[in-house]
């Protein structure tokens, strides 16, 4: 009786593994398919500033509307 069983078991496991192995590699290889991805945007990059020894700071500071500063804290 052991036996039937153990056979059938192992039986059970080598046919789903079959399936397995038959199956999924397709659906794999077209989830994984780099055309079928489509291409995001790119990612915005934050504003940047540069400034040298000439750069009056306290106008440049002035000039920046403060409540786009207060959303970035937001």
């Amino acid at each position: 009786m052991l036996t039937v069983v153990l056979v059938i078991l192992l039986a059970t496991i080598l046919t789903i593994a079959f399936f397995v192995s038959k199956f999924a590699h397709p659906i794999k290889t077209v989830l994984v398919n780099p055309s079928l991805v489509s291409s995001s945007s790119p990612v915005p990059t934050p504003k940047q500033y540069q400034f040298d020894v000439s750069t009056d700071l306290k106008q440049e500071l002035e000039s920046i509307n403060p409540q786009v500063l207060d959303s970035d804290f937001e």
